[in-house]
């Protein structure tokens, strides 16, 4: 299982953009309930996210070409951090988004 940190941006992006709201928490109890010891278990369940730092920090593509959730996973502590949810286009990721 895996702990969500800073669920509290999924739910401000909510107000914004009510039509992402049920596909943000699908991918949320999936992210939950996984069981990543890597990141090639990150694209087993998630075939389209993209690994970037050794695989430490995901972009995971929530609804196709929509809603990009931005996150730093810990292995071994079993932690997602999100840092930032993007719509619209695919989110380049620099240090200043995952940092």
């Amino acid at each position: 299982m895996m702990r969500v940190i800073k669920k509290s941006l999924l739910e401000g992006f909510f107000t914004e953009n009510p039509d992402a709201e049920q596909p943000l928490k699908t991918w949320l109890s999936a992210v939950r309930s996984a069981e990543w010891g890597c990141g090639a278990d990150i694209l087993r369940s998630f075939p389209k996210a993209q690994l970037h730092n050794a695989g430490r920090s995901v972009v995971f593509e929530v609804v196709r070409e929509r809603y990009y959730v931005m996150a730093f996973v810990e292995y071994p502590a079993r932690t997602l951090s999100i840092q930032r949810i993007d719509s619209s286009s695919y989110p380049e990721p620099s240090r200043k988004i995952f940092h």
